[in-house]
């Protein structure tokens, strides 16, 4: 009676998921298929609207806690605790962080975030063929959190960020208006036909950026980290897009504030000899700090 009380009054917001499976690497797979499978089932046959079912295998999304997979990854308890707190101790945040000083899941700094959630991202859906959800971001400051969350995206998934009042925990609201400012890109793709396109950026500044598309055949969205300097705007900067021929109009938006910054037309052609753009077609980037993103849809 619970859950369908649940269904019915919240299933028509467009912004809800059922999530009957979170974390799952933190448990017994095998032990909790039967439940997901029952609650994954039960859901579908409720839900009027076919919101999405966040579970193991079994669901369309699955839930890790980000950049963890095996316990081999988790810093290990020092002093190692009784045989009877094993488990508790090794899976509850707090005590982890406690008897560790350690954070859950190292992931680099924010100059290398990108790379270690990318590659995560992408490893673990194309592995499992569903989307990907990375729970709780590290409260590393609020630029690691969104260049993770930006990162994450551009490998075809998601990230969290951790809020947890009984710990007194909390997000940065500048960390929930970047969520934000990425749903407001996403709102307007076409995300079912769009996968990871690391071909699309062809030619840019590689020891001062890493680029980073999701894209389909008419809409592409860029993602661009300045990992060489946080501390000075990036300035002076192109990149090459390798493109079918065609018209686009390409926007610029700011991560950071969720606004769109200029737009321009321009055709598209290919040299048929080398299948690549003329260096004529390059696209400059404004100055901006840290990361900028493009957003390129054929007209």
């Amino acid at each position: 009676a619970y859950y369908t009380y649940i269904i019915n009054r919240w299933a028509a917001f467009p912004n809800v998921h059922w999530e009957v499976g979170n974390e799952i690497s933190n448990f017994n797979r095998e032990t909790y298929r039967g439940f997901s499978e029952r609650m994954v089932r039960f859901f579908r046959e409720r839900d009027p609207y076919g919101r999405l079912v966040v579970a193991d295998e079994q669901g369309d999304v699955i839930s890790f806690h980000a950049l963890h997979q095996t316990d081999a990854d988790v810093p290990p308890l020092r002093p190692p605790p009784p045989a009877a707190d094993r488990r508790g101790a090794a899976r509850t945040f707090t005590r982890r962080l406690a008897k560790t000083g350690q954070p859950w899941y190292p992931a680099g700094n924010a100059q290398g975030v990108d790379v270690a959630f990318y590659q995560r991202t992408l490893e673990l859906v194309q592995r499992h063929g569903k989307f990907v959800q990375n729970d709780e971001l590290m409260l590393r400051g609020r630029h690691y959190q969104r260049i993770g969350m930006w990162a994450s995206f551009m490998a075809g998934g998601s990230a969290t960020s951790m809020d947890h009042p009984k710990y007194e925990i909390h997000v940065d609201p500048e960390v929930m208006a970047d969520h934000r400012h990425l749903r407001r890109i996403v709102d307007g793709l076409d995300l079912v036909r769009m996968v990871p396109r690391p071909e699309v950026p062809a030619a840019f500044d590689r020891e001062r950026l890493r680029a980073y598309c999701l894209g389909s055949n008419d809409q592409y969205v860029l993602y661009f980290h300045h990992f060489a300097d946080h501390a000075r705007p990036c300035v002076d900067e192109t990149v090459a897009l390798m493109l079918p021929a065609g018209r686009y109009t390409v926007r610029h938006y700011d991560p950071k504030s969720g606004r769109f910054l200029a737009e321009v037309q321009r055709e598209v052609e290919l040299d048929c000899a080398t299948g690549k753009p003329p260096s004529s077609e390059e696209v400059a980037l404004p100055e901006f700090s840290i990361d900028h993103v493009l957003v390129v849809e054929r007209v």
